[in-house]
């Protein structure tokens, strides 16, 4: 059959594949995005709680046990 939407030959299949590539790219880019944002966002709250701790806003006990909440996957 001749003439079908898709050519898979020679040009046909590397196009294929860049698009394949530069999508897979993407999203890998924007995953990277997000998942650097949420990990800053822990960190200044574990920042913060530490700062209090040593300022004396807060007794070890409380400390500890925010830290094991924040610190909770």
């Amino acid at each position: 059959m001749m003439g079908g939407m898709i050519d898979m030959n020679g040009i046909g299949i590397f196009n294929m594949i860049m698009w394949i590539l530069i999508l897979a790219v993407l999203f890998f880019g924007v995953f990277r995005l997000f998942s650097r944002e949420s990990d800053k966002k822990e960190d200044r709250a574990l920042s913060l709680l530490k700062e209090k701790f040593a300022n004396g806003d807060i007794n070890e006990e409380e400390y500890k046990s925010k830290k094991v909440l924040l610190s909770r996957d």
